[in-house]
């Protein structure tokens, strides 16, 4: 399947490319850092520029669009990681963490496969923003 640019892309593989490296990074230990909140967006990038779900029709458009929401809410929930936790830390609320992180991918995932699947219309006025998306 092409890309939007006429490249032949293996979307899946992107996908799996994506979806490893956030579980690599999130699986390892320690606070989150900086440079996970980059991963995370140069992850998203990589998703944007090859991934395209506008040829499938059907149940397979339905399951490659939720693939896709799933994946970019890893890739929001490793950009919001670092910011979120030095937030929270500051808020003394360090232990929410983990379920402010949940909260952050369920709102992309359902957020991003309803904008998919309603249409972009409640954000036409966001111009710029819904031509990125």
């Amino acid at each position: 399947m092409a890309n939007r640019h006429g490249d032949q892309v293996d979307q899946a593989a992107v996908l799996g490319v994506v979806l490893a490296a956030a579980v690599s990074i999130s699986a390892a230990e320690g606070p989150w850092e900086p440079i996970e909140s980059i991963v995370g967006l140069v992850l998203l990038l990589l998703v944007k520029a090859f991934v395209d779900t506008a040829q499938a029709v059907g149940p397979a458009r339905r399951a490659q669009r939720l693939a896709l929401a799933a994946v970019i809410g890893l890739g929001a929930v490793l950009m919001a990681s670092w910011p979120l936790q030095k937030l929270l830390c500051l808020l003394n609320w360090g232990g929410a963490l983990k379920w402010m992180l949940v909260v952050v991918w369920i709102a992309v995932f359902v957020g991003y496969a309803l904008l998919r699947r309603h249409g972009l219309w409640p954000l036409r006025r966001f111009g710029a923003v819904v031509r990125w998306l």
